[in-house]
């Protein structure tokens, strides 16, 4: 049953802003942002060969660098001192960046597409064509496999996709259900769903998971299942894009609609507001929402990067840029972008 949308159609600012810092990094392909750490985590490219490098957040100092073997578009991840990233298409590597120390190496059945530390117990790979695995983060030890199954299911290529909480983690788009929850330890399916088709997006708030689903851009769907039971409890079509992570602010979701359309979903009341409709010159499709304190930070397609307050849903044009923004951070109250 649909749920009524509240519009809250607002007018942009033509205001602008006095710059904030910029932080450009030559060839960077993925990022990770990790303030814990205190380091920026990266992969990059120069001409025929590719690398991953780790810098210091404060220093900007190269902690750590490496020349790999294929280009990684996968996230190099970071848990305490260990950096683990896919070396190739076959191999994934688990490093002590600090002391720039090979911790274990892994042969992998395929390209690492996403990985995960689970809680610093569990390393979560994500392998095209073949499954999700389980690995031992201090060893490189296979704890368990969840293999693909053999129904030629629409979106198996590999979930992309990976929440978790204190028991269990979930997966999206995984043996043809959109959604399923796994014990941790063991990998046993805990609930699944299999009701929503298209390629979907998700992320934890409180006790439930938001997934969003894209039914090749014919269809669209968001919906709210508890994180215990798998019970869904909210469903409303809308035209969901997928391809932009949703974010979470306190326990409101923003997502964007391939009708270039910016909302946001109250997780308590339920309630779908429209914040903010862009138009053709200002689309913002391709590119990802970022937060960071009680602002959304959207990259538009003629590189102007927007800025939304969460408080009034102003709207504010703070730059405009030469790259695509590939992550934002805060230090010593200052903001700075990368790209």
């Amino acid at each position: 049953m649909m749920k009524k949308i509240i519009i809250l159609l607002l007018l942009c600012s033509c205001k602008t802003e006095k710059r904030n810092i910029n932080h450009m990094i030559s060839n960077a392909f993925t990022l990770n942002v990790n303030m814990k750490s205190g380091v920026l985590a990266f992969s990059t490219w120069n001409d025929s060969s590719f690398g991953i490098k780790v810098v210091d957040i404060k220093t900007d100092s190269i902690l750590f660098s490496k020349e790999i073997k294929q280009n990684c578009f996968t996230k190099p991840k970071i848990f305490d001192d260990k950096l683990c990233f896919p070396e190739s298409n076959e191999v994934l590597c688990c490093y002590n960046f600090k002391k720039n120390l090979l911790l274990w190496e892994l042969k992998t059945k395929g390209r690492v597409r996403e990985l995960e530390f689970i809680k610093g117990n569990v390393l979560l790979l994500s392998i095209d064509e073949y499954g999700v695995i389980a690995v031992n983060p201090n060893s490189g030890k296979i704890i368990y496999e969840l293999l693909l199954n053999k129904n030629n299911c629409l979106v198996d290529l590999a979930p992309t996709n990976i929440n978790y909480d204190d028991e269990f983690f979930y997966l999206t788009d995984f043996n043809c259900n959109s959604i399923s929850a796994y014990e941790i330890g063991t990998g046993v399916l805990k609930w699944s769903n299999n009701e929503i088709s298209g390629l979907s997006n998700s992320l934890i708030v409180k006790d439930y998971i938001f997934l969003g689903t894209n039914n090749n851009y014919e269809t669209g769907q968001i919906n709210l299942f508890e994180l215990k039971s798998g019970k869904k409890i909210f469903t409303s079509n809308i035209q969901f894009e997928s391809m932009m992570n949703p974010v979470l602010f306190e326990d409101k979701i923003y997502f964007y609609t391939y009708d270039s359309k910016l909302y946001e979903f109250n997780s308590t009341t339920k309630k779908i507001n429209l914040i903010y409709q862009f138009s053709k010159d200002n689309d913002i499709s391709g590119s990802q929402i970022f937060i960071l304190d009680n602002f959304l930070y959207i990259q538009d397609v003629s590189y102007n990067l927007n800025r939304i307050n969460l408080n009034n849903f102003e709207k504010m044009i703070l730059q405009k840029d030469k790259k695509g923004l590939l992550g934002i951070y805060k230090i010593d109250n200052k903001v700075k972008f990368i790209y």
